[in-house]
This record gives C-alpha cells, sequence and structure tokens, in this order.
C-alpha cells in the first residue's frame, strides 16, 4: 500500500502488530493506519491483479496466507532436514562449476544430499545453463 494512500505515514510495516495477531478491518483503521474504505483488498495498490487475485483464492481455500508453505534452501542448509515434495535445480555457480572438475567427490555428495531430502516427490529441473549438474538418468 502507498503511504498517505492506503496506509498513513508510519504504520506501513506495522512493526508493532504481532505476527500472529488476527485483525479486523475496524482495528486496523483504528490502531495500524488504515486508510481505506470498502473492499480490503482494494487497499493492495502496489501488487498486480494476478498477485491479488492469487490470495483471494488462497483464502477461499482457508490458506494461511501470513506463512510460507515453500522453503527454499541450498543443499547445505537441507541437511538433516526433509520435505515431502522437493525441487532441485542444476544449476551451479561459478565457483561450484569448477570444483566439480577438480574434485567431483564432494559436488556429488552435495547433490546426493538433495536428492535424498524428498520424502515424495523429487522433481529435477534441468539448468538454463552450460554451468550444471550433469545428471544421468
Amino acid at each position: 500500500m502507498k503511504a498517505g494512500k492506503g496506509v498513513r505515514t508510519g504504520y506501513k510495516t506495522m512493526k508493532q502488530a504481532s505476527p500472529d495477531l488476527m485483525l479486523n478491518i475496524n482495528q486496523l483503521k483504528r490502531d495500524y493506519g488504515l486508510m481505506v474504505d470498502g473492499i480490503w483488498h482494494q487497499a493492495f495498490d502496489l501488487i498486480g491483479d494476478s498477485q491479488r487475485e492469487y490470495i483471494i483464492s488462497c483464502l477461499r481455500k482457508g490458506e494461511k496466507v501470513n506463512s510460507s508453505r515453500i522453503k527454499l534452501n541450498t543443499i547445505h542448509a537441507t541437511k538433516g532436514g526433509e520435505c515431502q515434495n522437493v525441487v532441485l535445480l542444476t544449476d551451479v555457480a561459478s565457483r561450484t562449476y569448477e570444483e566439480l572438475y577438480t574434485n567431483p567427490d564432494n559436488e556429488c555428495r552435495a547433490f546426493y544430499v538433495g536428492v535424498t531430502r524428498t520424502k515424495e516427490n523429487l522433481h529435477i529441473v534441468q539448468g538454463r545453463t552450460r554451468k550444471e549438474f550433469k545428471v544421468m538418468i
């Protein structure tokens, strides 16, 4: 929302609000600087129509829009963790690509860690650059 239009200046980040707190429109207007009358999503003037429709659709389905169901991690950050679904990108950084050819065991082990983090579905996305971990399936 634009400060001074959708929300009063100084209230845009809602720093003082607990992230778990559910607020109604009257509370938002009284305590958190909301300036919009009407349908709540009309206040989101800085996002596109498709994003707005996505949020509305999630709410209709009972989804929690204040928390993410998708976690983005590096392979190294996932050691010991598991997820129902994993999407593994094969593109690698220049430094990793060089390491892949000078010491392939380390990078193969790292890729193995990524492959073994899934409980149900593994999706491997082919790289879009020439610097990728080549997967032989």
